[in-house]
C-alpha cells in the first residue's frame, strides 16, 4: 500500500524506486501466473521459455522499462481470452520478445507457426510460419511465404539505461534527449494498437518535425520541477504526435495495455506539451498500480464525469482527478518559476476539477478500495495544503 500511496503526486517519496520495483514485480507475477496454468495439453516448451524468464528476472535489477508495450499486449491477451495451447504459445514467445528487447534475456533463437501477429516497437509482424533470431542489438523474423524467407528487421537505436530504443529498419523514427537524464523515441502511429478507443486522433505526417517541442518541454520541465521532470522520465519511452484539431483545443492519450506511449497534440506551446504529459505519464503510475489491484468497490456507483459529460465507474472519475489535480500541481511551480499557464487551460482544468473533486469527496470512504484511496487521499490533501481546490 506505502508503494501505490507513492504514486499519488511525485510529492510522497521514493516514487522512482517504487516504480521500478513494481514494474518488474508485475512481470514477474504475469509470468508466475502462466507457470501455474494448469493443462497437459500446453507444449512444454513454451512452458520452459516463460521458466527462463522468469528465473532471469530473479538476477536482474528493478527498472521501469520491464512495464512496456511488448509485455502489456501479452498481459492484454492473458487477461481477456481463454488460454489454450495455440494462445499459450504465442504468450510465451511475445513475452521471451519482450523480454530480449528489456535487456532481461540475451538472445532468442526460434521457430514456430503462430495464428496471431506479434509486437515489436510500435509494429505488427505478421501471422505466419517464422523463424526469429536476435540479440541485444537486433531481431529478425524471417517469414514464410511460398518457400521464400522474407526478413522483418528490428534494431536497437540507443539504450539509456531506462529506455532501451529499438525501431523496425524502415521506421521513420528519431530519439530526442529528456533532460539531461533520459531520452525519447518520437514516432508516427502504431501498427493494430489502438492508444485510445475513446477518441480518434490522427498522427501527424512527419512526427519528427516536432522533435524541438518535445525537447523543450523536457528542458523546462527539468530546469523548474524536478519532481515532474522524474515523474515523466521514468515512464515516458515514445511520443506519438497527433494533429491538433483547432487552436483551442489540446488532445492526449494513452491505454493501459500499452505502457510508456503516449500521444500528444503538436503543434502545441511547450506549457501545454508539458501539461499532456504529466497528465499522460500520471497515467501510467495509476496504471502500473492497477496491475496490483482494483481502485473501486464492486458496488460503487457510476458517476458523472465533466470530461465525458456522461456518468462513469468510480475509479474512472478518480484516474481523471489523479491526471489534472497533478496539472494543478505542476501549474502552482509554473507560477512559481514566473510561467504563466494559458489562462484557458487553466481555467478548463480547475473546472473540470470542482465537479470531480466534489464527486470524490461523497464517494470515496465507501466507494473507493484500499488502493484507491492510497492515490486520492495524498493528492487531494496537497490541493488543500496549496488551496487550489478549496471546494474540497
Amino acid at each position: 500500500m506505502d508503494a501505490i500511496r507513492l504514486f499519488s503526486t511525485p510529492f510522497e517519496g521514493n516514487f522512482p524506486q517504487a516504480a521500478k520495483q513494481l514494474a518488474l514485480l508485475q512481470f514477474q507475477l504475469m509470468c508466475k501466473k502462466l507457470l501455474e496454468y494448469d493443462d497437459s495439453d500446453i507444449d512444454e516448451a513454451d512452458r520452459n521459455t516463460v521458466s527462463e524468464i522468469y528465473d532471469s528476472l530473479s538476477m536482474i535489477e528493478p527498472s521501469t522499462r520491464f512495464f512496456c508495450p511488448e509485455m502489456g499486449l501479452a498481459y492484454l491477451v492473458l487477461a481477456n481470452e481463454p488460454i489454450d495451447r495455440g494462445t499459450y504459445n504465442w504468450i510465451s514467445c511475445q513475452l521471451l520478445i519482450a523480454a530480449l528487447l528489456r535487456g532481461i534475456v540475451p538472445a532468442i533463437e526460434k521457430k514456430l507457426s503462430v495464428d496471431r501477429p506479434f509486437y515489436v516497437a510500435g509494429r505488427s509482424v505478421p501471422a505466419a510460419a517464422m523463424e526469429i533470431t536476435g540479440d541485444s542489438n537486433q531481431l529478425t523474423f524471417y517469414l514464410s511465404d511460398d518457400g521464400r524467407r522474407q526478413p522483418v528487421e528490428f534494431r536497437k537505436i540507443s539504450d539509456d539505461g531506462n529506455n532501451p530504443i529499438w525501431a523496425k529498419t524502415d521506421c521513420d523514427l528519431c530519439t530526442i534527449p529528456w533532460g539531461s537524464a533520459s531520452q525519447v523515441s518520437i514516432s508516427g502511429g502504431h501498427d493494430g494498437w489502438t492508444l485510445d478507443s475513446e477518441r480518434d486522433h490522427t498522427p501527424v505526417e512527419n512526427p519528427s518535425f516536432f522533435a524541438q517541442q518535445y525537447e523543450d518541454t523536457g528542458s523546462l520541465l527539468e530546469e523548474i520541477s524536478t519532481e515532474y521532470y522524474l515523474w515523466t522520465a521514468f515512464v515516458l519511452e515514445n511520443i506519438v504526435p497527433v494533429v491538433r484539431l483547432d487552436e483551442m483545443t489540446i488532445g492526449s492519450s494513452s491505454n493501459f495495455f500499452v505502457p510508456r506511449v503516449s500521444q500528444i497534440t503538436s503543434p502545441a506551446a511547450i506549457s501545454e506539451t508539458a501539461e499532456m504529459l504529466v497528465h499522460e505519464c500520471s497515467h501510467q503510475y495509476f496504471n502500473l498500480a492497477l496491475r496490483f489491484g482494483l481502485m473501486k468497490q464492486p458496488d460503487a456507483p457510476d458517476c458523472y464525469s465533466p470530461l465525458t459529460q456522461s456518468k462513469r465507474p468510480l475509479d474512472r472519475i478518480l484516474v481523471g482527478y489523479h491526471a489534472f489535480g497533478n496539472v494543478l500541481l505542476l501549474y502552482r511551480q509554473f507560477k512559481d518559476a514566473g510561467i504563466p499557464a494559458l489562462p484557458a487551460r487553466l481555467e478548463t482544468t480547475s473546472e473540470s476539477m470542482v465537479v470531480l473533486g466534489d464527486t470524490l469527496s461523497r464517494e470515496y470512504e465507501d466507494g473507493l478500495t484500499e488502493f484507491g484511496k492510497a492515490l486520492y487521499l495524498p493528492l487531494r490533501d496537497r490541493l488543500r495544503e496549496y488551496d487550489l481546490l478549496s471546494t474540497h
